[in-house]
């Protein structure tokens, strides 16, 4: 018999092990562009270009509305009763899980948690590169949603701000200053292994 490692026992068991410090080793291979040299890696992953990031929440008709706001368009809702998939939800009942998405490559998957699993927000901030950073933070501010800073932040490596949503996951939009990042790669390339 096949046994499976704790990670895969938890994981199928609907557990979130480790899973901010998988966010942050993801955020990191984002920002630098991961290691040059393949072998430290062991096998990379075939990246295709789409994230989906799912969110544990409360009440999903609520933070649809809210990433709506914020700019987010939605796709679908699954409705498990009917096993079957809808653009608007018309049911007496709550919806469990909403698909929405931010450009062509970033989706939010936002989903009720089970009972074992009834954590939300905390531990993790979801980074989102934009280009409208200034933009965004006024229509933000213009839909009632409070963002901290009270200005975008300007920092050499990036500008951002940050929002939170009804369920306390914090959302960082930010735009990336990347001849920082270009200047730091090469920095990285040149010490020795």
């Amino acid at each position: 018999m096949n046994q499976a490692g704790p990670f895969t026992r938890n994981f199928l068991r609907g557990r979130r092990i480790a899973f901010g410090a998988a966010i942050a080793a993801l955020a990191t291979i984002a920002f630098f562009g991961g290691p040059t040299d393949s072998r430290a890696a062991g096998v990379e992953p075939s990246f295709i270009g789409e994230r989906l990031t799912v969110l544990y929440v409360k009440d999903v008709g609520r933070s649809v509305a809210f990433y709506e706001a914020l700019g987010f368009q939605l796709d679908h809702y699954y409705d498990y009763d009917r096993d079957d998939y809808t653009r608007s939800w018309t049911r007496s009942e709550p919806p469990q899980w909403a698909e929405m998405h931010l450009g062509k490559n970033v989706r939010i998957g936002l989903t009720t948690a089970e009972e074992e699993n009834q954590v939300y927000g905390g531990g993790v901030r979801h980074y989102f590169m934009i280009a409208n950073v200034e933009e965004l933070f006024k229509s933000v501010k213009t839909q009632g949603i409070t963002p901290e800073p009270d200005e975008v932040e300007k920092r050499p490596w990036l500008d951002f701000f940050t929002v939170s949503d009804p369920d306390g996951h914090q959302i960082v939009f930010a735009r990336k200053h990347q001849d920082y990042y270009d200047e730091i790669r090469k920095r990285l390339d040149a010490l020795p292994r």
